[in-house]
């Protein structure tokens, strides 16, 4: 008789050491949900641009799925609120949104759907090196990308007049731009002339006052940015400065000397404020000339 006493009070021991070496459904639930936290401020450290390492963001992740499996076996001991509970932390590590949940449940007896597997072996293909993927909120518009922007300014050269217009579009670190300006005046030139009145056969022009200047310049290149409100710009094209002086007979003739056409190179900054754009540069035509070119314009 002391015997059998003895077995089962063994035997109750064994069973009650067990009960406490393994957690309670809540407890578990609980360290899940603490570990989806972990893995959620993984995430947004990661958005923020903080340096997390690839080895701490699969362990955490590893570690969450292993708590998943083992509560996905005890399945069948939880209540229909400590089913929903787990449902709830698996959709906040997919979506990265937390559902929200009154604290009690209706005292109403539910149909329960048997819960698919959330998680699995992929899982962690999905960490990239630097940044996980932003969670999309249901009934919002996906965010826009805000890495391209785009420019338009009116400008000015001077002391060669012309007026015209800069665009282009700009990226996180470089961009393109293509530009035009022109004083929209020209002439037929019936021959050429040195600007001290000399004509190529040895005699003087016959000068009768008026002139008129032809300015023009096309021409496309790179954006750089330097500065979240400064970018520096450098291009070419084709470019044209011509002067004309008309004759007694009210013939034009080209001052060769003051002169050139073809090859256009410039170069300035673009500055930045409140959606505003302001630009200040040089160009010059063959490299005989030399102008300034100002704008103002919107960069949105």
């Amino acid at each position: 008789m002391s015997v059998k006493y003895i077995i089962a009070v063994l035997s109750a021991l064994f069973l009650f050491a067990s009960a406490q070496a393994q957690p309670s459904l809540d407890e578990e639930l609980e360290n899940y949900a603490d570990m989806c936290s972990r893995c959620m401020g993984l995430r947004t450290r990661i958005q923020a641009g903080d340096n997390v390492s690839r080895d701490e963001a699969e362990a955490t992740i590893d570690l969450f799925l292993a708590m998943n499996r083992r509560l996905k076996s005890r399945e069948s001991e939880m209540t229909a609120l400590q089913r929903q509970r787990f449902k709830d932390v698996g959709e906040w590590f997919t979506t990265g949104i937390r559902p929200f949940r009154p604290s009690a449940l209706p005292s109403v007896v539910c149909k329960t759907m048997p819960v698919p597997p959330v998680y699995s072996s992929d899982v962690r293909l999905a960490v990239p090196d630097s940044r996980l993927p932003e969670p999309v909120v249901p009934g919002q518009d996906a965010p826009t990308d805000p890495s391209y922007r785009y420019i338009v300014l009116a400008e000015m050269s001077a002391p060669d007049l012309a007026y015209g217009i800069r665009a282009g579009i700009m990226g996180r670190r470089i961009g393109g731009y293509v530009s035009f300006r022109s004083n929209f005046v020209g002439a037929e030139a019936a021959y050429e002339c040195t600007s001290d009145g000399r004509l190529p056969n040895g005699s003087t022009m016959w000068a009768g006052g008026e002139e008129r200047k032809e300015n023009l310049a096309v021409t496309a290149g790179l954006l750089l940015n330097t500065a979240s409100w400064l970018s520096l710009y450098a291009g070419a094209g084709y470019g044209s400065r011509q002067l004309f002086w008309q004759d007694i007979d009210e013939q034009w003739a080209k001052v060769s000397d003051w002169s050139a056409k073809g090859l256009t190179v410039e170069s300035g900054a673009i500055f930045r404020w409140n959606g505003l754009a302001f630009s200040a540069g040089v160009s010059s035509v063959g490299f005989r000339t030399l102008s300034g070119t100002f704008g103002i314009g919107y960069c949105f």
